[in-house]
């Protein structure tokens, strides 16, 4: 009988390494093929480039070229800054100080434009998100869009940030067809600050 407890207790060992490193070591996932994921983070930076130029109008309405990086254990993200406010420069040539009717028009203009961009973000995710290959299906896909504020008003709040979040996952159901653009659009959780 002790000699069967001994060879079970033998066989457990051998099973089981009994080193803490071994047991306290997540499962390694498969490191990205970073050359390929380069060029995909680069194609979709051109997508964003392209749709803010295409639906932000305005003398400066993107103060920086979109820059897309992958985290580990999250996902791709990418930062643009833009202008959506907006008003008529003060210079020697026009010193005049702005109006209350400019600072109304230029406010009500940005909120109209900042609802813009958050409809071409959403269509934008939907139909060039698939395009990020090497992005996991369990990562997220992120796009911030830093508001450049020229007027600062405590009474009125502008968004100094949007930022769009989404799983792989959701996207590549999209593509798939599995889901609708409206259920798309559910799941892409939108910050507002």
């Amino acid at each position: 009988m002790k000699v069967n407890h001994l060879m079970v207790m033998v066989c457990l060992v051998a099973l089981f390494p009994s080193s803490p490193t071994v047991w306290a070591q997540p499962a390694q996932s498969a490191t990205p093929d970073f050359s390929a994921l380069k060029q995909e983070l680069e194609g979709f930076q051109e997508i964003i480039q392209r749709t803010l130029v295409q639906n932000l109008q305005g003398p400066v309405p993107i103060l920086s070229t979109p820059k897309g990086t992958y985290l580990a254990d999250y996902g791709a993200v990418f930062n643009v800054e833009g202008n959506l406010y907006e008003t008529r420069t003060i210079s020697p040539f026009n010193p005049a100080p702005l109006s209350q009717k400019e600072l109304d028009d230029a406010y009500n203009v940005m909120l109209k434009r900042v609802e813009v961009l958050r409809e071409r973000i959403l269509h934008m995710i939907g139909e060039y998100g698939a395009s990020l290959q090497h992005v996991k299906p369990e990562d997220k896909v992120a796009v911030v869009v830093h508001l450049f504020n020229g007027y600062a008003d405590p009474k009125r709040p502008c968004p100094s940030q949007l930022i769009f979040r989404v799983s792989k996952a959701a996207v590549n159901d999209y593509r798939d067809k599995k889901i609708s653009f409206e259920d798309l659009a559910k799941r892409i959780e939108i910050t507002r600050f």
